[in-house]
């Protein structure tokens, strides 16, 4: 997360190169590693970490952090 910009960025070690993901705050990866759970205008949302498939997962704009609790099936 860049608190400069209130983006998520996506950081390759080995270039030393960013890439801005999505506007937002309190990424959170899922335990499959293949999508990051994140907060903007205070709703949580789901995004595939190529930046596609964006997703709601909450509606009512209470929400400052994604407090995400995993557990297995």
């Amino acid at each position: 997360f860049n608190q400069d910009t209130n983006y998520i960025d996506f950081w390759n070690i080995s270039t030393d190169t960013s890439v801005q993901l999505i506007e937002g705050s309190d990424p959170c990866w899922t335990p499959d590693g293949k999508k990051i759970v994140y907060v903007d205008n205070n709703n949580i949302y789901s995004i595939n970490i190529d930046g596609t498939n964006q997703k709601p997962l909450t509606t009512d704009r209470s929400y400052l952090s994604p407090c995400v609790k995993w557990k297995p099936r």
